[in-house]
């Protein structure tokens, strides 16, 4: 069917049925609830009529965008629903309690005749062909022929039979003759019966398709059956038990009770538990149409309450007195002013029926390319990103991961404390390696390269559905850039990182060359001249000698002094706080150390700490002129904060110099900052902050 075409007829039988519906509720407000002592069914019609409305309107939200028979049978129930109880109220309007105020009441109670049978095979087979318009499989075919042709059978013989009109006017009145009534005889009564009995056992079939297609079913597709599937339980269980009540009980309440429980079970259960699945679960992806929809009812309503209340009910209050053309302009401006705040508040209802408690799509899509924006690092993007993909997916976990060469390494996660628990997963080259604990896996690639994965792991009572994948997908395609520029970073952090511990690899490797090769050699000189001293008998040769060994004692203390700033050996042996402490008491300003962590750290940590040490108290001796210098080194939070403070001139640029610079590059390859604090004449103030793994 062409598109157009369907869209069309869709909402055609949708204003027809609205139509129908409307027309009940008047009618059935002029005939009243009772008439001459005798109760009229003017409360059930216009149950029924309002009933009718939601088959209709989910009906059409669905025919006119998915060419889904679901979609045809819900709006031919709900048409088969508003034409009952019409033709009812219209028939008793134009015989009894407004007898020749009515044209053509004898096609009305024709009508009437044959309309229940539009929804007596399309109920069940709703259910066979529920959510995609299909049998689960070819064995259940068989109920949908019988239902289809016993609806059939049934309808023509009401349509074109003899019979005499039957309807709640007779009971004041004799019943009308079927105007186009051709068929003689209608057959025996045991036709029918077995009719009747082999569809209630097809409609039974429908339901059991139904249930047997919800427990094979998982995930999205489980929740979107479940409630329509409970209801056609309930329906069935209600059916089956109004035969022996009504047999049995007669008039009694307990009949009422289950009769009335089934229509409502077949009235509402069903439109509600569908329009569950399709605005809850975005069944058939009608999330723009339900929004549009939701939107322009709510303005309609508004515009349509605006006019009324002002023109009808102002208007007959005032009795004349005011001029209707003012009333009118009085309307339209109160619609203009109001109607922006309406349309937004109108948006913000209708983005709550559709998407319930999460963000939008599109604002999560601006919220993120807004923070990409701003910045790339690992700290401010990732954990944003997984945050708005938890907000739009109700997901109870997520997680983004960066491959590097073999593996894919946990960046960021939501909740953020799920970070320490993943472990990196070694990856073989194709495709993506198994996540397990993860439901859902997502792959981050361009430019064809694979940069990483998304995780999650849906929420049981709100699985990821098609609109949500989209999303998930859309998101994924930004997360390409942001991930390629984290992954160069981390690659550019673990090259720094390798560069330090190459650094102080080499500063050990020449601290043990010194103190095993050149000073020991210079060690066993200066012992070789003293002993050569003893033997010599001439005095001047004997002090000449012994401006040598003085010599060689002040060399080998420059390069004892060499030694340590190239790698002290205290730092390797006895760890940070004695090479801290070593190095406070030969600091050529008197200095003093205030704080220093115990135990053993990280070997780049405490290289790097001593270092910044070493070359502040340097600074401080050289270029400070202070007095008094202060130092301390303390674990915070999982952090190393070092700072050391002088009492001197201040002024310190570090741009002018390369020593705090490259320790700033030193921190920042470990993850940490340094910062500097010079202002003139106020002293110097140095400060870092090292992770410590």
């Amino acid at each position: 069917m062409n598109t157009r075409f369907r869209w069309m007829a869709a909402w055609f039988v949708w204003i027809l049925t609205v139509a129908l519906a409307g027309f009940t509720i008047r009618l059935a407000a002029l005939n009243g609830t009772r008439l001459a002592g005798q109760r009229l069914p003017a409360v059930e019609d216009v149950a029924q009529a309002v009933a009718s409305l939601g088959f209709a309107t989910v009906g059409a939200l669905i025919a006119s965008r998915r060419a889904n028979a679901v979609g045809w049978l819900l709006s031919i129930i709900g048409l088969g629903m508003a034409l009952f109880p019409f033709s009812e109220e219209y028939t008793l309007r134009g015989l009894v309690t407004g007898v020749g105020s009515l044209p053509a009441v004898e096609w009305a109670a024709w009508a009437h005749s044959w309309a229940p049978f539009l929804s007596l095979g399309a109920v069940p087979l709703l259910f066979l062909l529920f959510p995609d318009g299909h049998p689960p499989s070819r064995r259940w075919r068989p109920f949908g022929w019988v239902l289809g042709g016993g609806a059939v059978f049934l309808l023509i013989g009401a349509l074109l039979g003899s019979d005499e009109l039957q309807g709640y006017y007779t009971h004041f009145t004799a019943p009308l003759e079927n105007p186009v009534g051709i068929i003689g005889d209608q057959g025996p009564w045991a036709v029918f019966i077995v009719i009747g009995l082999a569809m209630i056992v097809a409609a039974l079939g429908c339901v059991g398709a139904l249930v047997t297609r919800y427990s094979q079913a998982t995930g999205e597709q489980r929740q979107q059956l479940k409630w329509v599937a409970y209801a056609a339980l309930v329906m069935a269980a209600l059916g089956l038990a109004t035969f022996p009540i009504a047999g049995f009980g007669g008039d009694s309440i307990l009949t009422k009770v289950v009769v009335i429980s089934f229509l409502i079970s077949v009235g509402f259960g069903i439109p509600a538990s569908i329009a569950v699945a399709v605005f809850k679960y975005r069944l058939y992806e009608l999330d723009f149409v339900v929004k549009k929809t939701v939107m322009l009812g709510t303005l309609a309503a508004f515009i349509s309450l605006v006019y009324v209340g002002i023109v009808v009910w102002l208007g007959s209050s005032l009795h004349g007195q005011s001029d209707n053309n003012l009333l009118v302009y009085s309307a339209a401006a109160v619609v203009a002013v109001g109607f922006q705040p309406v349309r937004s508040r109108a948006g913000r209802l209708a983005d709550r029926v559709v998407y319930g408690k999460r963000a939008t799509p599109y604002v999560v899509l601006s919220d993120l390319a807004h923070r990409m924006s701003d910045a790339y690092s690992v700290e401010d993007v990732l954990p944003k990103m997984v945050e708005a993909m938890a907000s739009a997916t109700g997901a109870t976990k997520i997680g983004v991961w960066l491959r590097f060469d073999d593996e894919f390494r946990p960046a960021a996660t939501w909740p953020a404390g799920l970070l320490p628990e993943l472990l990196p997963i070694v990856w073989k080259g194709e495709g993506l390696p198994p996540f397990n604990g993860w439901d859902r896996v997502y792959p981050v690639i361009q430019q064809g390269e694979l940069l990483g994965a998304i995780t999650l792991v849906e929420r049981s009572s709100d699985p990821m559905l098609p609109t949500k994948e989209r999303l998930i997908g859309a998101l994924a395609a930004q997360a390409g850039l942001v991930l390629r520029n984290v992954r160069l970073f981390e690659e550019l952090k673990a090259s720094r990182q390798r560069l330090v511990s190459a650094q102080d690899e080499e500063r050990r490797r020449l601290e043990r060359n010194i103190h095993d090769g050149a000073q020991q050699r210079l060690l066993t000189l200066a012992i070789a001249v003293g002993l050569t001293r003893d033997r010599v008998a001439d005095p001047a040769l004997g002090d000449e000698l012994d401006r040598v060994g003085e010599e060689l004692r002040v060399t080998l203390n420059e390069l004892r002094e060499l030694a340590r700033g190239t790698y002290p050996a205290i730092l390797t042996e006895a760890g940070l706080g004695p090479a801290l402490e070593s190095v406070v008491q030969r600091a050529s300003v008197p200095a003093r150390l205030a704080a220093a962590p115990e135990g053993r750290l990280p070997a780049p940590v405490e290289s790097t700490a001593y270092f910044i040490v070493s070359e502040a108290l340097a600074n401080a001796s050289k270029h400070a002129d202070a007095s008094s210098v202060t130092v301390a080194a303390r674990l915070d939070d999982g952090r190393l904060l070092v700072e050391v403070a002088d009492d001197g001139i201040g002024g310190a640029d570090a741009s002018k110099g390369s020593g705090l610079t490259g320790l700033a590059d030193r921190v920042a390859a470990l993850g940490g900052r340094l910062r500097l604090e010079s202002p003139r004449g106020a002293g110097t103030r140095v400060v870092a902050e090292i992770p410590v793994p």
